[in-house]
């Protein structure tokens, strides 16, 4: 919406708009793809064990089992709905509690997104320098913050300065949620490996995208439904003072609790940096096969009860 609102004054309408829009952004998708696929040429697993067939029992013995992926299943999935909330609330938060104007709107969502591109790299030094784990919540963190302090402290009617400043800032925790997520589950797929001599990095990956469609649809779901009962009505010019708190309710309010959760859920994820590097060297012990003692993993995996 807000870029098919900045667009359309240039293309001629809102439905020229919208084909300008999915031209664009399927482009960029493309380029990626295209990108990801070359930089990715010749390094593929020409050894892995192709199975036909996953069942119930392969993801007991897998991902259900791995303590380090539970957690991180569950700080996804409350992000995901975090950034389901932040993102679906968000317009109408500017547009009917600032007061911003339709361009101003999508000069806050365009500026978001393009700063989000350079939050990269602080990410990536903050993953190696102390962990992974640590990342998402300092990431978290800000986002946390920045709901926080923004709308309550510093943003102001008619002003898209504030905004500007917010989103440029919580951008990091959007950015984290995908770039952090699928670097940290190749570290659970090795934790995996301490009792399975196959690795299952496709059931690991497939599970977490699952969690996270369906908590999108869920979040999405249930915030139709909260707008709903708040009293938004798309037809009207202006919300009433009760729709414009229950608006303020959800982008501050939901959307701190769902990070909150998330935060907690990887700040108690076992899988450490030390613990990581404690799961690497038993499986190169594993690799020149020495025994390993499974119960010094029990922090990081469900172990079965010998009869």
């Amino acid at each position: 919406m807000a870029y098919t609102s900045f667009l359309a004054p240039f293309v001629g309408s809102i439905k020229n708009a919208w084909s300008v829009c999915f031209a664009i952004f399927g482009f960029i998708c493309t380029i990626s793809i295209l990108i990801g696929w070359k930089v990715s040429k010749g390094y593929e697993n020409q050894e892995v064990i192709i199975k036909e067939k996953v069942t119930f029992k392969d993801l007991l013995n897998g991902p259900l089992r791995n303590k380090a992926f539970l957690h991180l299943t569950a700080a996804f999935i409350f992000a995901i709905l975090a950034q389901a909330v932040f993102l679906g609330v968000l317009v109408y938060y500017l547009t009917y509690n600032l007061q911003l104007s339709n361009m101003q709107v999508s000069m806050v969502n365009i500026i978001m997104w393009i700063v989000a591109l350079f939050w990269v790299f602080p990410i990536n030094k903050w993953s190696i320098k102390y962990s992974k784990a640590k990342a998402w919540c300092i990431s978290m963190g800000i986002w946390f913050v920045c709901m926080i302090v923004f709308p309550l402290f510093i943003l102001k009617p008619k002003s898209a300065i504030g905004p500007v400043i917010m989103t440029s800032i919580l951008v990091v925790g959007l950015n984290a949620l995908y770039q952090v997520i699928y670097a940290m589950i190749s570290d659970c797929v090795e934790v995996d490996c301490l009792i399975n001599k196959v690795r299952k990095d496709g059931i690991f990956y497939s599970m977490a995208t699952v969690s996270q469609k369906i908590a999108a649809a869920i979040g999405v779901s249930i915030l139709g439904n909260c707008m709903d009962k708040i009293g938004y009505n798309g037809q009207l010019a202006t919300q009433s003072l009760a729709t414009q708190h229950g608006i303020a309710l959800l982008f501050i309010g939901v959307t701190c609790m769902c990070l909150l959760l998330s935060i907690i859920c990887m700040m108690t994820n076992p899988l450490t940096k030390k613990r990581y590097q404690d799961v690497l060297e038993a499986l190169k012990k594993k690799e020149q096969g020495q025994e390993i003692n499974i119960e010094e993993f029990k922090d990081l995996l469900i172990i079965k009860m010998k009869r």
